[in-house]
Parts: C-alpha cells; sequence; structure tokens
C-alpha cells in the first residue's frame, strides 16, 4: 500500500544515505552521492495544474529546494513527453540531461541525441492528428505536435466527457492510428510512436549509462507509471537502491498510486520533499 511520506522515519533516511536527493544538476564525478531523478510533467508534481501547456512551468518553491541541491549529484534528469528542447526552455537549467518525447530524445550538453528508428512516426503522426482536428469539434482543445509523440489537452473543453468521446470516436476512423501507441491521461489523449520508450526506459538508460547506484523518481500521472515500475524493477534485479514517490491531487490515477512505495500531498508537498533531501543531501556532503 502506498504510503503518505511527510516525515520519514530513520531507516528510510538510512535505506537513501546513497541517494540523497532530487535536484536537478549534476555533481563533479567524485561525488560521494550518485543519485539520479527524474521530474516528468510541468504540469504536474513541479506546478500546480497549468491551464494550458504553454503556461507550466516550475514553482519557485521547486526551483529553490532543487537549486540548493545544485552540484551534489551524479547526475539529474527531467524526463517528459515535451520535445527536450521545449523541456529546457521551460525548466531553463543548465547542466541537466533533459529526457523528452517520453526518452526517445535527449538533450545533453546542447546536443540532442535521438533514439533510433524514429523518423518514419513523424509523418504517420501528422496524419493523425490531421485526422483528429477535422473529426472533433476543436473548441477548448489544446494541441501539441511534439514530433514523436502528440498530445491533445482537452480540459479547457466546454464538456470534457464529450470531448474525450468525441476524440475516441475519431481515433476509430485515423489513419493507420493501429501502428501507433494511445493513452489517456489527466484530461488528456497521449499518441506515440510504438518503439517502446517512455519513463521507465529513460531510467534504465541513464542507470546505466552513467553508472548510477541510486534513484528517486517522483510522478502524477499515468506516464509516469512507467518511471515508477523500472525503480522498483531495479531494485528487485539488485541493480540500484530506489524510490518511487507519487504526486496525490483530486484526479491522480489510481496506477500511480499503486505503482509508487510513498506518496506526497500535491504540488506544496513535492516541495516539502525537495526541501527535507536538500537537507540531507547537506549533513551527507
Amino acid at each position: 500500500m502506498t504510503q503518505l511520506l511527510t516525515s520519514p522515519k530513520p531507516d528510510e533516511v538510512a535505506t537513501f544515505r546513497r541517494t540523497c536527493s532530487i535536484t536537478w544538476s549534476r555533481s563533479s564525478p567524485s561525488s560521494e552521492a550518485r543519485g539520479w531523478v527524474s521530474s516528468w510533467t510541468l504540469t504536474g508534481p513541479s506546478r500546480s495544474f497549468a491551464p494550458t501547456p504553454c503556461q507550466a512551468s516550475p514553482t519557485a518553491g521547486c526551483l529553490e529546494a532543487l537549486g540548493c541541491l545544485s552540484g551534489l549529484l551524479a547526475l539529474t534528469s527531467v524526463a517528459s513527453g515535451r520535445a527536450a528542447r521545449d523541456l529546457q526552455e521551460k525548466v531553463g537549467l543548465e547542466g541537466l540531461v533533459y529526457a523528452g518525447n517520453h526518452g526517445a530524445e535527449y538533450l545533453i550538453d546542447g546536443k540532442i541525441e535521438m533514439e533510433t528508428g524514429t523518423e518514419p512516426y513523424r509523418s504517420l503522426l501528422g496524419l493523425v492528428v490531421d485526422h483528429l482536428k477535422k473529426a472533433v469539434d476543436g473548441t477548448g482543445l489544446v494541441w501539441e505536435h511534439k514530433g514523436l509523440s502528440v498530445s491533445v489537452h482537452y480540459r479547457l473543453s466546454p464538456d470534457t466527457t464529450r470531448a474525450r468521446r468525441d476524440l475516441e470516436s475519431a481515433l476509430e476512423t485515423a489513419p493507420n492510428v493501429r501502428d501507433l501507441e494511445i493513452f489517456w491521461g489527466k484530461q488528456v489523449l497521449e499518441i506515440r510512436a510504438p518503439l517502446g520508450f517512455d519513463k521507465g526506459f529513460a531510467v534504465r538508460k541513464l542507470v546505466q549509462e552513467y553508472g548510477l547506484d541510486a534513484v528517486v523518481f517522483v510522478g502524477d500521472d499515468t506516464t509516469d507509471v512507467d518511471g515508477l515500475v523500472a525503480v522498483k524493477e531495479l531494485v528487485s534485479e539488485g541493480k540500484a537502491s530506489g524510490l518511487g514517490v507519487a504526486v496525490i491531487d483530486v484526479d491522480t490515477p489510481g496506477p500511480v498510486l499503486a505503482a509508487a512505495d510513498f506518496s506526497v500531498a500535491g504540488v506544496s508537498g513535492v516541495e516539502e520533499f525537495l526541501r527535507w533531501l536538500c537537507c540531507e543531501v547537506r549533513k551527507r556532503s
């Protein structure tokens, strides 16, 4: 059962003495702390929900806490369904690895690295988007075409139930849609290339490539489940210590809570968690 993490117990602290923290910057290779963390959707755990994707940005409290942790870990990555460069612009911090498009692309030291096999799906996604725009009432819909994935936000629709129903109906007749992956999140439809890229893939890739021995992952939506599950698998396989944290709000999907080890209450809970982690890192740095 997922527990509400408000004040970690001493044994929990001891378990993650080498994990140490969530932060958004890398440390020198000689740092004792070799933890890694990812923060996933800017409309989720890092800020209160934004009405539209373009308005999403981290809260000042999160940035302040994360800033205090800068330079203490071997790697910090921010993972999102957004394109990597867009993610970097929203976060605005240097020295991170930005994992975009659910782990299909990485922005490292200013350079984009793409996973193989992605190109054929760009035009296919475009055809599906064109079909959906013609088939549904676009009032209140916000479209994000991110190259290797598409998000259709319907939170601002006058009738969200009808908006989802119309999108579901339009998908049934979209060209080659069965060659793509469909996900439903918090009043958002996500369509992705079926290449096995997700936040769990990103977690495993970065743990392996950077030789990390500990992971902290915080998430609040359906696409974060893969990352939370990957942390549990790494722990069970003996490849890393790990902690998965779910962010609770009024519409947090059940699978997120089921996949997490602990939970925090909303954005304020994330900020409190970050501040606590900052203190723990300072004690051991």
